[in-house]
């Protein structure tokens, strides 16, 4: 019988990467969300979503954009990567495989405040307040972030903007 023997620093990196490969396979999605059959998210924790006037909320219903941007950050909010990556689209595809186990540390999401939007036919671009919770310690981070739409095929895509996901710095 051959026996191979790795240093222990291989054997880790081996595990890991066979861990992140087999897993990562299970969670893969490929269908987009549909805007009339999205299933209700599966949260064990809600996020709050404020919208700052009524027109917001009535704008983004009138753009069908509602029930994707409720979804796709309580599916945040629920720690669902896979789900969440459903949604996503940039200029060059995101494999599931590297999306969901590079999410896996994120702060949870616990408020969403929509301040403002502006959109066009295919595209909504809105200003969020967002409160953000360190899994570990419980410690609270408010932030301001642009979050962008697009509508491609009649569906509307959340656009990735991370530079670790999309390649861009």
């Amino acid at each position: 019988m051959l026996h191979i023997k790795f240093p222990i620093f291989q054997r880790g990196a081996l595990f890991c990467m066979a861990a992140t490969m087999f897993l990562g396979g299970c969670a893969v999605n490929l269908d987009p969300p549909s805007t009339s059959l999205t299933p209700p998210p599966t949260t064990r924790e809600s996020v709050l979503i404020n919208y700052s006037d009524g027109q917001i909320q009535s704008r983004l219903v009138e753009l069908d954009l509602l029930k994707p941007f409720n979804d796709y950050w309580s599916a945040h909010a629920a720690r669902d990567w896979a789900r969440l990556h459903a949604f996503e689209v940039a200029e060059a595809p995101i494999s599931a495989t590297f999306y969901v186990p590079y999410h896996a540390r994120a702060w949870q999401v616990t408020h969403v405040d929509v301040l403002s939007l502006e959109q066009s036919d295919a595209e909504a671009r809105m200003t969020l307040s967002m409160k953000f919770r360190d899994p570990d310690s419980g410690k609270v981070r408010t932030i301001h972030r642009q979050d962008k739409w697009v509508r491609m095929d009649g569906v509307w895509r959340h656009w990735v903007t991370d530079p670790m996901l999309t390649g861009n710095r």
